[in-house]
């Protein structure tokens, strides 16, 4: 930030003196589950409770969804050729306390980042409900249909100097150096 020296005979001296602050950005981020597990007794159109998802953030957060699929059938329970192989899947998210206006197809979904925008709200701490629907049709033979997705949370006004493990970056700190600062 700088420095300041003086050795005259001067009565009095003046130095601005600057106090800086550098704040990462921090998430708390909780899951009251990790996925759904169905089981079915017939052919129809399911939608399942809802997963709690709560957020705490002092900044932009954009939440993402990858690799979401529709369900496939287990290959080692795989039944006869011409039995749909897959179940429908949808997924919605909403606000606490509101129920789903807009589902998802899971290629809907992998496109379709939201931003949860810094606000005084945000940093207290929101809750989302996340959906899952699916499509039993009387062709899905018996047995086990999966798929496997992950969300990703990215912290969108990170500082430089915290690493992608969220420590303090040393090389942002001392890059020429080989050892610890």
């Amino acid at each position: 930030m700088g420095s300041y020296e003086s050795d005259c005979n001067k009565k009095v001296r003046t130095v601005d003196f600057e106090v800086k602050a550098q704040v990462a950005q921090w998430a708390v981020w909780k899951l009251g589950a990790t996925g759904w597990e169905w089981y079915v007794k017939k052919p129809g159109v399911y939608a399942a409770d809802y997963i709690d998802f709560y957020i705490k953030s002092n900044g932009n957060i954009t939440v993402k969804f990858e690799d979401f699929d529709n369900l496939k059938f287990v290959p080692e329970t795989k039944g006869p050729e011409g039995v749909d192989q897959e179940i429908e899947f949808w997924f919605a998210y909403t606000e606490a306390g509101a129920t789903p206006d807009k589902w998802y197809t899971p290629r809907e979904l992998d496109c379709t980042p939201f931003l949860i925008e810094d606000s005084s709200m945000l940093h207290e701490g929101l809750t989302y409900k996340l959906w899952n629907k699916i499509n039993v049709s009387e062709c899905n033979t018996a047995g086990t249909y999966k798929m496997k997705g992950r969300v990703v949370l990215t912290l969108a006004n990170q500082r430089p100097w915290i690493d992608k493990n969220g420590d303090y970056d040393k090389n942002f700190f001392c890059p020429e150096k080989d050892f610890d600062c």
